[in-house]
């Protein structure tokens, strides 16, 4: 093959796997990718109306962690914002929690949780939540002047029992598939698109060489020259396309990333390609039989696949 055409082959190649790549991830990444940890959508149904949850509202405001996106006057409509994937959770003050705290009751903070949204969201926006709800609590329980809660009157109170806050998790009907799964589908087109390009390069010369030499019978028994090009020209169309399609995806969600990023996570994916093609390559020259060489391949991806969805979390 010319070197011209060899190129243009090379790039035609990458422009497509990576178009094919970044839809695919772009299906992961849609849900995964909603909302980062440090920009939750959060919305508030303010039953109570009172000064001590003008407080708490200004307090998640006032958190770097938390958006308010959308204010509800119900529990219901809390439901439904999180169905509709509007909001990553939902806070719901009850009506006489400021009374209620005056009488020392103890009061009930309701967190709404979208279980179908990134898991590594759902427990750092329930972190934080606790962690404001006990702040204010042992402010007042110190007698701490209010008015450093936020808008609560600047008067004292008594010793009060702790708020706290109840959380109940969601998840939509219409997705079937856990949250950490997603991102193994990921995982899983790098290692099928890498080991089968390889795959198919070698036994593409294969035939070529078979029709010139009559006597070889197996990938192994192909000259250096014939089967080092396949792998070192996949390894570049593959490693060039997860990468591209990986930034480019992460690029339209809004996932900001750095160059000190893009050169380790580029390092690791042409490192993950290498190794996924170096046992593809030994399985092509070893075994000649296509059903037990998909057997193989799939007997190495699937374990590798589970397993993946549970480390990318």
């Amino acid at each position: 093959m010319k070197p011209l055409k060899l190129i243009a082959t090379i790039i035609l190649r990458i422009i497509l796997i990576s178009a094919a790549l970044v839809f695919f991830f772009s299906l992961s990444a849609e849900m995964y990718s909603k909302s980062s940890a440090t920009d939750i959508k959060i919305g508030i149904c303010d039953q109570d109306n009172s000064s001590l949850s003008r407080s708490i509202i200004h307090n998640i405001r006032a958190s770097q962690y938390f958006q308010i996106s959308e204010n509800a006057v119900s529990y219901k409509e809390i439901q439904k914002m999180i169905d509709a994937g509007k909001i990553d959770v939902g806070v719901v003050i009850p009506y006489g929690t400021y009374k209620d705290v005056i009488n020392k009751h103890s009061v009930n903070i309701l967190a709404a949780i979208n279980g179908t949204a990134n898991p590594g969201v759902s427990k750092t926006a329930l972190m934080m939540l606790n962690k404001i709800i006990m702040t204010m609590d042992n402010q007042l329980m110190m007698k701490v002047r209010v008015d450093d809660l936020g808008s609560i009157p600047n008067v004292r109170h008594a010793k009060m029992p702790p708020l706290m806050v109840s959380e109940r998790v969601f998840y939509n009907p219409s997705f079937s598939m856990e949250a950490p799964m997603l991102p193994a589908f990921m995982g899983l087109a790098m290692q099928i698109v890498s080991m089968l390009i390889v795959l198919f390069g070698i036994l593409a010369n294969l035939k070529i060489m078979q029709a010139k030499f009559k006597h070889l019978t197996a990938a192994r028994q192909m000259p250096i020259k014939a089967i080092i090009p396949p792998f070192i020209i996949s390894w570049i169309i593959v490693g060039t396309s997860i990468t591209t399609a990986f930034f480019s995806t992460m690029y339209l969600f809004g996932v900001p990333f750095t160059q000190h990023t893009i050169v380790e996570v580029t390092k690791i994916i042409f490192l993950f390609v290498l190794a996924m093609e170096s046992i593809s390559f030994f399985l092509v020259l070893n075994i000649k039989n296509g059903a037990i060489l998909a057997g193989i391949i799939t007997l190495i991806v699937m374990p590798a696949f589970m397993y993946s969805g549970f480390l990318v979390p």
